[in-house]
């Protein structure tokens, strides 16, 4: 098969990207595609907001939990090297990890434990099926979430300036959510591992990595530290502070963290690569664990990767994740998952094949212009959303006995900015706000409005999540030709852009560009 690019394709793969810098969603991107041997590089914007260093094919980023499928392969060569089994107690290298106790129930004191059924295995690190991990529930609300963070641990904390030995002592010292072995729980597993690799390998996970991995795929730009001579290519970081609709600098490259040694080397999300390095780590992914003529891993441990792992019971509660690939954040807003063990119903969403495979599935069909369908590669999200005035907790409570509802998230007026708090009843603070929980397959929302006025259910609406100002304005408009609007668009503290209409055929539409968490 050639693996020859449409032109109009890249053409309007550009545009798209240049318009994201453009309109200051970032300041700058490196994008690449490779198909049946041809690769095609974007590199736009600078590297820094107050730079003059523009993006470059070679420019270094921090790919956090990019790296997790990296780490993964590294224990797989230990499975095959029979240094321990997939099967094996973590605990004979992680004796921190021996005898856990177990939460009674997740909202329970950390007191309140039983002993675990079975010890932890190294195929419960792979699958993050070991009882503990990042719970996805915000604003936090359960005492073991405000543990693991007084702790130091987890994504966003200063994790990377513990020791190993201070890492796994903290980790132990808490108990688990679950029984090992019963649900899902993101990222600790990946940070476990990198700990385990390191242990039972007698290097440093760096080192580990760079022997069996960076070195053999010719992945020179990867690592958990950029040297000195390539610290002018390394891109700097920043979070969006959405109050202020303005980056905060996060990490400057100037002075990185990743321009020093890091004390702990995190397999959930420690390495910094570029997207060639990348791509050299996807090839050998995509052939069955083969790099030219050597073999990095066997094509058993590479079809064991990319199969689901995870039974219907075990992603219990982890809906956020691995529901059609989508992941529901606190406000709402469905985003592409991934993690290991993905759904082989939709191995383009969710897992570590599609990782792999969405690298030559994005330009795969070949098809030009109107010879395409429209809605090829389209993702629309649309969802129901049920509008209640005080009646919201009523409604959840309802559906839970009546058809089995599973409730996803749940925000209460509480939760809410203090600026809206300020307009709301007093006793309105502990009613729920918003909600969205599952009947079945189908996931609903619920929103309580501003829980005024008689309770009643006040109707219907569907909700489309857009992906920037311009495509909600013109989905907006178009929706609303011979319509009524409800609310016209404008900014909200849950969305840069939100509107309410009804279209001319009296459908009720609320159409939003959420904001990030």
């Amino acid at each position: 098969m050639s693996g020859e690019f449409c032109k109009t394709r890249l053409s309007r793969l550009h545009d798209v990207l240049q318009g994201h810098v453009t309109r200051g969603d970032v300041p700058g991107l490196v994008a690449l595609v490779s198909r049946c041997g041809e690769t095609h590089v974007e590199a736009l914007g600078l590297q820094a907001l107050d730079g003059t260093s523009p993006m470059a094919r070679d420019t270094i980023f921090r790919i956090a939990s990019m790296t997790k499928p990296i780490v993964a392969a590294a224990a797989m060569i230990l499975v095959e090297e029979c240094v321990f089994g997939l099967d094996d107690p973590v605990d004979r290298f992680l004796p921190e990890l021996a005898h856990p106790k177990v939460l009674k129930s997740l909202d329970g004191r950390l007191t309140d434990t039983v002993p675990a059924g079975r010890p932890i295995s190294v195929r419960d690190l792979l699958t993050f099926r070991l009882g503990t991990g990042v719970l996805m529930v915000f604003p936090p609300k359960y005492p073991i979430q405000k543990a693991i963070a007084e702790a130091g641990l987890g994504p966003g904390s200063e994790q990377h300036l513990l020791t190993v030995d201070e890492y796994m002592k903290r980790v132990g010292s808490l108990p688990l959510m679950y029984q090992p072995g019963t649900r899902w729980l993101y990222h600790t597993g990946s940070d476990l591992l990198g700990v385990l690799i390191a242990r039972a390998s007698g290097e440093s996970l760096d080192d580990f990595l760079r022997e069996r991995l960076f070195a053999p795929l010719g992945m020179k730009d990867t690592g958990f530290q950029v040297p000195a001579d390539k610290l002018g290519r390394l891109a700097s970081a920043y979070r969006r502070d959405h109050l202020k609709n303005a980056f905060v600098l996060a990490d400057d490259a100037r002075s990185s963290r990743w321009s020093r040694p890091q004390p702990f080397q995190s397999g959930g999300g420690g390495l910094v690569s570029t997207a060639d390095d990348y791509l050299a780590f996807y090839r050998m992914m995509l052939n069955k664990g083969l790099h030219g003529r050597e073999r990095i891993l066997s094509r058993a441990s590479v079809e064991l990767m990319t199969t689901d792992q995870l039974t219907t019971e075990q992603k219990i509660g982890a809906e956020l994740f691995f529901k059609e690939g989508r992941r529901l954040r606190h406000d709402g807003v469905c985003r592409s998952g991934r993690g290991y063990g993905g759904d082989p119903a939709h191995p383009a969403r969710d897992g570590l094949a599609p990782v792999a495979a969405r690298l030559h599935r994005f330009l795969d069909h070949r098809l030009c212009g109107d010879q395409r369908l429209a809605t090829e590669e389209a993702f629309m999200n649309v969802q129901p959303y049920l509008s209640f005035q005080g009646r919201a907790q009523e409604a959840l409570d309802f559906y839970k006995a009546a058809v089995g509802a599973r409730v996803d998230m749940v925000m209460h007026f509480k939760d809410a900015p203090e600026e809206m708090q300020a307009q709301m009843p007093p006793a309105s603070m502990d009613k729920v706000m918003h909600a969205a929980f599952h009947v079945g397959d189908t996931q609903l929302f619920v929103t309580d409005g501003e829980c005024m006025g008689s309770p009643s259910f006040t109707g219907i609406s569907l909700t489309i999540n857009a992906t920037s100002n311009e495509e909600a304005e013109k989905i907006f408009t178009a929706l609303g030709k011979g319509g009524q609007t409800t609310m016209p668009m404008s900014e909200t503290f849950f969305a840069h852009r939100f509107g309410v209409l009804a279209d001319k055929f009296g459908v009720k539409w609320m159409v939003l560009n959420p904001k990030n968490p």
